[in-house]
């Protein structure tokens, strides 16, 4: 009888061990407190069928290098499974745990921030149905925004395009959303806070940013590092359009596109800055309006004005027809047109402003013609 137990026992424990051994990956919850992860742990194993995870209970004032050193040593004694780590823990630097850990041993690595029992039984039961890592890291993104998920070294694992703005989000995601309208890349386009990528900046090297093809900001950066910034000011300038250019041709975006951004950014920028000097007319209407008298004088003229030169004749067009729409006073300027290029361009006004002055029922007087010639005399 004694025999037959002991090998039923036998049987039973070998059962278990091939359980154990069947689990592709190490997986540890690491917690402050004295029986946060431990609590987590049991429920988590218990519900899973198999010992999934191992627990770490460290105290308050644990930093994370001290975790670092303890998840090393582990991992060296017990001989960390090839298929990947997973790492979860509950507070502290997302990046900075992912990058010591990373590198100390040259495996794949999965480190998920802030974690609760469900999101670590649903992370075991993945690792019990032996799925791979990569699907088992996607799936970790979609637990909601409050949980840091990081399991490629680096900013990305994709090719990609960052947008970040001082002045906030709001202004970054308007930036994404003109790039993702006018190109065609197939890289990710995504806004970040700028005291981040400041930080990332200042903390990493450039192989942190080794997928990242263009930085979009609206301030110049300091930094010794080479990185692909640009500021989407300095590309209303010739020079920091055709360094866009080369970026974004580079990523094989079409020279069409490429303008098509320039053109959305001209009007964006536009109507920020005319929305608030408007009473009557809307900003969104009568930019398109004046788009096109600023691209029938370039197409008469035979020129192609730079960015910061058609931002301000967007500005004082759009201005200019709410100024003469609301203030009828027509201003003698028959001494001013008196050379031939003058009096050409006088002319051509005239023609070119007919269509806006017949929808609003006004007229472009010779004092308002005279100040778009000494804006763009020197470029026609």
């Amino acid at each position: 009888m004694k025999d037959n137990s002991y090998l039923w026992f036998l049987l039973m424990m070998q059962n278990v061990i091939n359980k154990v051994e069947s689990i592709k990956y190490t997986s540890i919850l690491l917690a402050h407190g004295t029986s946060t992860a431990e609590s987590i742990q049991k429920v988590v194993n218990n519900l899973a069928g198999n010992y999934i995870f191992e627990a770490f209970d460290m105290p308050i004032e644990a930093s994370v290098n001290d975790i670092n050193k303890l998840v090393y040593k582990y991992l060296v004694e017990q001989k960390a499974r090839e298929k990947g780590i997973i790492l979860l823990f509950d507070m502290g630097s997302l990046n900075q745990m992912f990058t010591k850990i990373k590198h100390s041993l040259d495996k794949e690595l999965l480190v998920v921030n802030n974690i609760t029992t469900a999101t670590a039984l649903d992370i075991a039961m993945r690792v019990q149905r032996q799925e791979n890592f990569n699907e088992i890291a996607t799936k970790a993104e979609n637990y909601g925004h409050y949980l840091g998920v990081q399991y490629f070294e680096g900013l990305s694992n994709k090719k990609n395009i960052i947008v970040s703005c001082l002045s906030g989000l709001g202004l970054s995601k308007a930036i994404k959303d003109i790039m993702e309208k006018s190109l065609s890349t197939t890289h990710q386009i995504f806004t970040m806070d700028y005291r981040k990528l400041h930080s990332y900046i200042d903390n990493n090297n450039e192989h942190f940013f080794k997928n990242t093809d263009l930085i979009m900001t609206t301030t110049d950066f300091k930094t010794n590092l080479d990185l692909p910034i640009v500021n989407i000011y300095d590309i209303l300038d010739q020079k920091g359009f055709s360094k866009l250019r080369m970026y974004l041709q580079d990523m094989g975006e079409q020279d069409k596109n490429i303008d098509d951004v320039l053109e959305k950014f001209l009007k964006f920028l536009t109507i920020e800055g005319i929305k608030d000097r408007l009473n009557f007319l809307n900003p969104s209407m009568v930019i398109d309006e004046v788009e096109t008298i600023v691209k029938k004088y370039e197409d008469y003229y035979n020129v192609q004005f730079s960015g910061k030169i058609k931002l301000n004749l967007y500005m004082h067009l759009s201005l200019m027809i709410e100024r003469v729409l609301l203030n009828s006073d027509k201003q003698n300027m028959t001494n001013f047109f008196r050379d031939e290029k003058a009096k050409e361009f006088q002319s051509v006004s005239k023609t070119i402003f007919k269509p806006v002055e017949m929808k609003y029922n006004i007229v472009i007087n010779d004092f308002e013609i005279s100040l778009i010639y000494e804006l763009i005399e020197n470029y026609i």
